[in-house]
């Protein structure tokens, strides 16, 4: 399919880049959609084609039923991304979308679709380890937003709006169901290197050590702590940004 006749409900804020080399498919956080993502190509190396995924029901997407369950979200998106993984491709996701994108990485590799040139994992734990986030699917409303807030992600004008908040609080129980209900299988690790992201302040993954997501590479692995919590990709700014940049252009000189 023609870069440019790119429409796809999957890749929202999409900025192809004709003449790309690396294409990167970015999964958002529980409760947020692509737009995290939507000025990144901007940003980062004009080599790299940035594909923000939205997820069904999120932000362009409101009118679609929200999917709370891993298996059938992996399935979708299998679906709806399989005809724009014609360029080597890397998997990008945070907090949630670290776990999605894990394990649709597993996923394709398994099935022999195809397989990322690397991973890339932001503000998620190993998944080996049980998930012990306090943002919990099934939490009374107000703790929900209590815990949201507590994330400094957010910003104070949406979390006092209740007309705002009886939409994001459906949204976010589905996303953080994904997480919640998530049950770990051991499977061989995957061929391709995984590059691990954390922040220093961030309660979601300050029990394990971000290296333990060593074991689920047979190639290279690496990790970078950046100062801030939970959103250190925003609060971090450019050295998050560079630092994404100088992987990305390793990851291609490397094809």
């Amino acid at each position: 399919m023609p870069i440019q006749q790119r429409t796809n409900p999957w890749l929202a804020f999409a900025n192809p880049q004709p003449d790309a080399r690396l294409r990167m498919f970015c999964f958002p956080y529980a409760g947020g959609g692509a737009s995290f993502y939507r000025l990144w190509a901007n940003e980062l190396p004009a080599e790299v084609d940035v594909c923000p995924v939205q997820l069904p029901g999120h932000e362009t997407r409101i009118r679609e039923p929200l999917i709370s369950d891993l298996e059938p979200l992996l399935d979708a998106a299998a679906e709806g991304l399989s005809d724009y993984m014609d360029l080597p491709f890397v998997l990008f996701g945070h907090s949630m979308g670290a776990l999605v994108a894990f394990e649709f990485a597993r996923r394709l590799h398994r099935q022999k679709n195809s397989t990322p040139v690397r991973l890339i994992v932001s503000g998620y734990e190993a998944p080996q380890f049980p998930h012990q986030s306090a943002l919990r699917h099934d939490l009374p409303d107000n703790e929900l937003v209590s815990e949201l807030a507590n994330l400094n992600g957010t910003a104070s004008e949406a979390l006092q709006s209740e007309e705002l908040m009886q939409f994001i609080i459906p949204l976010l129980r589905a996303d953080c169901r994904v997480c919640d209900l998530y049950e770990y299988s051991n499977q061989s690790p995957l061929p391709c290197p995984i590059t691990a992201y954390g922040g220093s302040e961030d309660p979601e993954t300050t029990q394990h050590p971000l290296h333990t997501w060593k074991m689920h590479t047979s190639s290279d692995f690496e990790y970078k702590m950046f100062n801030g919590g939970h959103f250190f990709p925003q609060s971090a700014g450019p050295e998050f940004i560079r630092s994404l940049s100088d992987t990305l252009l390793r990851t291609i000189h490397e094809l």
